[in-house]
């Protein structure tokens, strides 16, 4: 085992002589063992360790034995610790995120802020053999394209996880030999979470049809990886030919539409991938796609407040966030934040206390208080269109929003370019200037509120 655990440090990664690691340990079996091997062989892979530790406060006292527990490990080998509290309980429902998801998104913010406060070269995890196949399934299951069936990666983003193709029993079988103290996560023998469930239930079950399936996932995995390889590096050279980055801004060849389906959708996630340092969701790829096909002259509203556009014999993807006088703008809003829109700022924040009831009837008229759990995201933020109609808090019915305007005494020049927030489902809920839906509006069973303001 520390065989291909150092062949794959030398073969696999691009971590070299005098690299700066954080090793991400949890106190779990596979991180400490992830600890040993680099410490153990520190000197001759001529690396400096330090560790980091997440305590999530999801166990209560064994979240805290864990921390204490992580921070011994780390003194006994004199490597220098780094670790934080984070709620993720409170923060994802804040987010409207999984238990699951939410953990994994701080965790990596936490390190990757650690990374680059101080200096570190590489992020090490301990994911390894059994953990691929899970991940492949569960990529499956949700639906992906080859990205996501090659699984995870030895060395990419600057994380690697020299792990990746040792074998649970072959850690098990190691730290039995070693007797190395480690923590067990009796969560991790819940069912509550996805991955969990691929683990406990569904693989076992796969089992019984292949006892090789997770050999076979992982072997898929690799096969579809090196494919993947030729297909990125064909993308590398229309990315260099047809692709230049500006300013907050994005500029893509019209010729792009000529290529083929596979290289154009990749080209675009690179782009937009290297203008907002997220990854593009496929739905949204899919929504590019059609956008491409209809050529329409609006603008296509993309996640972290970045839009897409036509001009001239160029495709544009802009994170400047503003549309000028009389440009129409549809925008989608995947989660609470600050978006710039016709030269305001439109705000979404969560409240989960409870609020004064003085404070509804004392908001200003480009603010208002929406039930979040009664909408559906992403949100869809445009201007008006013929025929839009409003069910206004406190009608029993719709009315035209051209009406409601006139009522209201909203100036003719600017009604173009007040924001309409639709739920996904279609609804409209909030316009500024004229205040909230009925089918949104909170009441005495509500636990979660949405302000929004446009100012």
């Amino acid at each position: 085992m520390e065989n291909i655990f150092l062949e794959n440090i030398k073969e696999k990664t691009d971590i070299q002589p005098g690299n700066k690691i954080l090793v991400a340990v949890s106190g779990g079996m596979d991180s400490v063992i992830l600890l040993y091997l680099l410490h153990k062989y520190n000197k001759e892979l001529d690396i400096e360790l330090e560790v980091a530790h997440i305590n999530h406060m999801l166990r209560d006292k064994d979240s805290d034995k864990d921390q204490e527990f992580v921070k011994g490990l780390a003194k006994g080998w004199s490597i220098p610790f780094h670790t934080i509290k984070i709620d993720v309980k409170t923060i994802s429902k804040k987010n409207k995120w999984s238990i699951e998801e939410g953990a994994r998104k701080l965790r990596y913010e936490y390190l990757n802020n650690i990374k680059k406060i101080n200096g570190f070269n590489k992020i090490a995890l301990a994911h390894h053999h059994k953990d691929q196949a899970e991940t492949i399934l569960m990529h499956i299951i949700r639906g992906t394209g080859a990205e996501g069936l090659r699984g995870m990666f030895f060395d990419k983003d600057d994380i690697v996880r020299p792990l990746l193709n040792i074998t649970r029993e072959d850690i098990e079988r190691k730290i039995e030999e070693i007797q190395i103290e480690y923590r067990t996560d009796k969560s991790n023998l819940e069912t509550k979470h996805t991955r969990n469930k691929i683990r406990l239930k569904l693989l076992p079950k796969l089992k019984e049809y292949n006892p090789q399936i997770e050999n076979n996932l992982v072997k898929m995995g690799e096969i579809i990886g090196e494919d993947d390889n030729f297909i990125q590096s064909e993308v590398d050279k229309y990315f260099n030919n047809f692709v230049c980055l500006k300013n907050q801004y994005m500029i893509l060849d019209k010729k792009i539409l000529e290529l083929h389906l596979a290289i154009r959708r990749r080209l675009i996630i690179r782009a937009y991938k290297e203008l907002s340092q997220t990854y593009l969701e496929y739905k949204y790829v899919l929504e590019i796609d059609n956008y491409l096909k209809k050529k329409s002259k609006k603008k296509l509203g993309l996640p972290n407040n970045i839009t897409l556009y036509i001009k001239n014999n160029e495709i544009i993807l802009d994170n400047r966030g503003n549309f000028t006088k009389g440009q129409d703008f549809e925008i989608l809003i995947d989660k609470p934040g600050k978006y710039k829109i016709a030269d305001k700022v439109l705000k979404l924040e969560i409240i989960t206390e409870k609020l004064d009831k003085d404070i509804y009837t004392n908001r200003g008229s480009c603010e208002g208080y929406l039930d979040f759990d009664k909408l559906h995201w992403p949100l869809l933020v445009r201007n008006r269109k013929a025929g839009d109609s409003f069910f206004i808090m406190g009608d029993n019915f719709d009315r035209k929003l051209k009406k409601l305007f006139i009522e209201k005494k909203i100036d003719r020049e600017i009604r173009d370019k007040i924001p309409l927030i639709f739920s996904n489902n279609g609804d409209l809920l909030f316009i500024p200037e004229i205040g909230v839906s009925e089918l949104a509006k909170i009441n005495e069973n509500t636990l979660t509120i949405l302000n929004i303001s446009y100012r």
